[in-house]
């Protein structure tokens, strides 16, 4: 899967249609936790990795999405995902064995 550079604005707008909702530029305390997981990542201001994380909801009944951030290592040679409730994973690993997607 290639990842996809996108302008922060764009990426932000994206992530406030996807909690399903309009946002003023004030944004959403969610909003506000994931720019400030970014920023303390040193994320690049011009743009993010974004990917779109679709899951299986824990009644197992129906499907859920979540958009998620890559921001790359200021080593340049890995990244950490930020996902929509502005919490920091070290890798998809670590992203799979810790998130709250089904809660």
């Amino acid at each position: 899967m290639s990842l996809r550079s996108v302008p922060v604005a764009a990426a932000m707008m994206l992530f406030l249609l996807a909690l399903g909702g309009c946002a003023s530029s004030n944004g959403s305390p969610e909003t506000d936790k994931v720019k400030a997981a970014v920023e303390s990542l040193g994320g690049n201001p011009d743009q993010l990795y974004q990917e779109m994380v679709v899951f299986r909801t824990l009644d197992v009944k129906s499907y859920d999405s979540q958009l998620i951030y890559l921001v790359s290592s200021k080593d340049g040679k890995g990244f950490h995902i930020v996902d929509a409730h502005g919490e920091i994973y070290r890798d998809y690993n670590d992203f799979i064995r810790n998130n709250s997607l089904t809660g």
